[in-house]
């Protein structure tokens, strides 16, 4: 329901969804696609975060109580890490993004900026 609309009136425009630079995958990096609030539903994602030994998992994404909230919730069931980008998930009420960032996600993740994620790649 919540993303009919977008692909049966085709709403995005080309290229809404493209990577910005930051995040292109390099030739060897898997690309799994996602079509469900989950990220790991309906596709092969856990079997290649196993295959890679993947610990962490850095999320930011539309939909901050939909999207970001299933894909916490599946990732906390699985013991993953989790580093969630605050300013860099929306959600189209504000007031809820900012309940979630604040007081459920810090219980499982660590929630910071994106300009204090990169700092914090910097410093390593």
């Amino acid at each position: 329901k919540a993303f009919a609309p977008f692909r049966t009136k085709n709403l995005l425009p080309p290229g809404a969804s493209k990577l910005i630079p930051l995040f292109q995958p390099t030739h060897d990096e898997a690309v799994v696609d996602k079509d469900r609030f989950s990220a790991f539903c309906g596709n092969d994602l856990t079997d290649v975060l196993r295959a890679a030994n993947v610990k962490h998992l850095i999320m930011a994404g539309v939909s901050t109580s939909g999207v970001i909230l299933s894909t916490f919730a599946a990732a906390a069931d699985e013991d993953y890490v989790m580093t969630i980008l605050f300013d860099a998930c929306a959600d189209p009420k504000p007031t809820l993004h900012n309940e979630l960032m604040t007081n459920l996600f810090p219980r499982s993740a660590t929630v910071i900026t994106v300009n204090d994620w990169i700092t914090s790649l910097t410093v390593k």
